[in-house]
């Protein structure tokens, strides 16, 4: 807007010409005669001043950077406020945390060897007395299944009993237990 209106009034004082008629597409060009001559020491000052006017504008944009980064630094870094929501969450946790321990160490308590030895032979009676009644249990469908022609499974549904594989138990599980496998040899 500005340069149109400048261009129009350069046009007017005779400083510039155009080639056309029309102003609006042309690009114009100085009026020499109009201008008149200029010294080599106003060039010169010119140049110099233009040369000042460079470092100061390149100055001033390494300024602004600078500023900006500032800024973006200033902006993606936590506040106050936040800092301390954090901080009073992490402290919170801590204190979780520091009671559960304290409560882990508090009901935990050594087990001698022979306490061991007499929960491994109680289950293992435990153990014993399952296997008995699951055969015992096992017999009687077997009887009755011969007796009335049914298979096994169909009485054993039809009477309610549950299996050990319904209720996801298993035996193996519990010898296991009792007696792990032996450790592997390395052999050097």
């Amino acid at each position: 807007f500005f340069y149109k209106k400048f261009k129009f009034y350069w046009a007017n004082q005779g400083l510039i010409i155009f080639p056309n008629e029309d102003a609006n597409t042309q690009i114009p060009f100085p009026h020499s005669e109009k201008i008149g001559d200029v010294s080599e020491e106003r060039i010169n000052q010119l140049k110099e001043d233009l040369k000042k006017l460079e470092e100061e504008s390149k100055l001033l944009t390494r300024t602004c950077d600078r500023k900006e980064k500032e800024a973006n630094s200033l902006s993606s870094t936590p506040t106050n406020t936040c800092l301390a929501k954090t901080l009073d969450e992490a402290q919170a946790e801590k204190k979780d945390l520091t009671k559960k321990l304290q409560e882990a160490k508090s009901s935990s308590s050594m087990t001698s060897k022979t306490e061991i030895e007499e929960m491994h032979n109680t289950l293992e009676k435990q153990v014993g007395v399952w296997r008995k009644r699951k055969s015992i249990a096992m017999d009687i469908i077997n009887l009755v299944s011969e007796g009335s022609g049914k298979p096994p499974v169909g009485i054993a549904e039809e009477a309610g009993v549950e299996r050990d594989e319904d209720c996801n138990v298993s035996l193996q599980v519990m010898t296991e237990f009792l007696h792990p496998p032996p450790a592997k040899r390395v052999r050097f």
